[in-house]
């Protein structure tokens, strides 16, 4: 089990803070094959965070007073499942290389959750301190039928 907890802080003007946390439950099936469940969750606070001084910024909802600051409390984000492939493995091969596939589901919209996570060069074993990942994003959008 791993707790992460990312801190956003700061805008053009005024005060802006946003604490985002993940709690990661991960397994590996295989020696290349891994799965992880993770819960996210974020709290933000805003005062006259833009240029015009209003509060505003990611995971502040549009519909508040804008001009009186904002506090959220601990929120719920999303839970998403993390599912990690390797191709190649950087002890046996010249360069390691693995499929990142990270679906997620939550009440804010698509574009405000916290999905994805910056891997470490230890989450492929990298020998040389030094890791390079290249992620290809698509988004799809469905309507479960009730």
């Amino acid at each position: 089990m791993l707790q992460v907890q990312a801190l956003r802080r700061g805008k053009q003007q005024g005060s802006y803070d946003l604490w985002q946390h993940r709690t990661e439950l991960e397994y590996g099936v295989t020696n290349n094959f891994q799965v992880a469940l993770y819960l996210n969750n974020y709290a933000v606070n805003a005062n006259a965070s833009d240029g015009a001084g209003n509060s505003s910024g990611p995971y502040v909802p549009e519909n508040i007073d804008q001009s009186r600051p904002y506090r959220s409390g601990l929120r719920y984000d999303s839970t998403s499942l993390e599912f990690i492939y390797r191709l190649w493995s950087p002890y046996t091969d010249p360069l390691g290389v693995a499929l990142y596939y990270e679906p997620a589901h939550g009440p804010l919209p698509i574009d405000r959750r916290q999905v994805g996570r910056c891997m470490s060069a230890d989450s492929f074993g990298s020998r040389s301190g030094l890791a390079v990942f290249a992620f290809f994003v698509f988004t799809f959008t469905f309507t479960l039928p009730r």
